[in-house]
């Protein structure tokens, strides 16, 4: 779960508070742990929940389930915390995505307009135009506006796209996976400028954990997923059942 606005966000208490949601909607009780991340600049929580009821059937939660109910519980829940986005929210949100290296929402509407545009160049780009001083948008759609061409621009520098004229671009098709790819490598990056080392501190005491015969963990927790090479460092809480 990555909130926008993850940093205003009590995540230990959101995180719970959609288990307790989806326990709810599943009519089970769900073994689960959770890892909050505070090193990158947006606080997101990773979730893992073990696929058995509280019968011992399989879990099986559908594509709908996790596409659209859980991102439905989850906003819900964040609004009782935050209260309503007021007008000046959705802006602010986009103004600081402008300049990020990683894919935001704001390119995510870009990429809408690859489903609306024949390729101009094989399949490699798709053309984006955008007009700011268009007649007729409303103060909402101009501040979209606005941040889009400020964000090709970005892309731009970044060599994923190209200005063809004015108020007209084009962007790479593969733009989405350069960017998360950037995401990844500048998350590794920020972590080793922060400590030297992807561990933490090399003082700190290290013990290996079986997590079969623990019902909490706190503190820093290096993990190094089974399918890759690339470490894993996050603040880690631990609720209810086993860690598979």
């Amino acid at each position: 779960m990555s909130p926008e606005f993850g940093d205003r966000v009590d995540l230990s208490r959101l995180t719970r508070d959609l288990i307790t949601q989806m326990e709810k909607d599943l009519d089970t009780d769900l073994e689960w742990v959770a890892a909050e991340h505070h090193n990158t600049e947006h606080p997101h929580v990773h979730v893992v929940i073990r696929g058995v009821r509280d019968s011992g059937e399989t879990l099986r939660l559908s594509r709908e389930f996790v596409q659209q109910g859980i991102r439905s519980m989850a906003s819900d829940l964040c609004t009782r915390q935050l209260g309503y986005r007021t007008e000046l929210d959705g802006p602010e949100a986009e103004r600081r995505e402008v300049n990020e290296k990683r894919f935001t929402l704001i390119d995510r509407r870009l990429l809408k307009d690859a489903q609306g545009f024949s390729p101009d160049v094989g399949a490699r780009f798709f053309t984006v135009s955008r007009n700011p001083a268009q007649t007729g948008l409303s103060d909402m759609a101009r501040s979209r506006t606005r941040h889009d061409v400020a964000r090709l621009a970005v892309l731009r520098q970044m060599g994923l796209a190209e200005s063809t004229g004015p108020n007209s671009w084009r962007v790479r098709r593969d733009f989405k996976q350069i960017l998360r790819a950037m995401q990844r490598t500048s998350d590794s990056q920020r972590t080793l400028a922060a400590h030297g080392v992807l561990m933490s501190d090399e003082r700190l005491r290290i013990e290996v954990l079986d997590l079969t015969q623990v019902t909490s963990v706190e503190g820093t927790v290096h993990w190094l997923p089974p399918n890759g090479p690339e470490p894993c460092l996050c603040d880690c809480w631990f609720f209810r059942g086993n860690v598979l």
